[in-house]
């Protein structure tokens, strides 16, 4: 199952239960369950919702996690591209590409892109 589906199944679960707890209450005001079959049920629905909030929220931050990493990754891709796409490189193309160069004393150079580090990508 995948995770978009995962967490609309959770959501639909998690407002039943909600829904639940409503109908509970009105039922607890109109003297159908008392106080104490009230408690006893609500703190069991609680207990299921915590749950599946909690689960909710992982799935949510997975979501948004991979979300996040998408974006970068095509905006890497198409910053290289338009790069590529030219003929002639200007000061502006490198400083989308190069994070900084390190010069050591052997006289070698190690160029660090901005695209290695998907953060440092922007």
């Amino acid at each position: 199952m995948s995770r978009k589906k995962e967490y609309e199944e959770y959501k639909k679960k998690y407002l039943e239960f909600q829904n639940t707890f409503k109908q509970m209450y009105y039922d607890k005001i109109k003297g159908l369950i008392n106080e104490e079959q009230f408690k006893m049920l609500s703190d069991e629905l609680q207990s299921e919702m915590k749950i599946y909030h909690e689960k909710l929220n992982k799935i949510e931050g997975q979501l948004n996690s991979n979300d996040v990493k998408a974006i970068l990754i095509q905006q890497a891709y198409d910053k290289i591209k338009n790069i590529i796409d030219m003929q002639d490189l200007n000061r502006q193309m490198i400083e989308n590409l190069i994070d900084f160069v390190e010069i050591f004393k052997d006289n070698r150079i190690k160029i660090h892109y901005k695209f290695s580090n998907l953060k440092n990508f922007s």
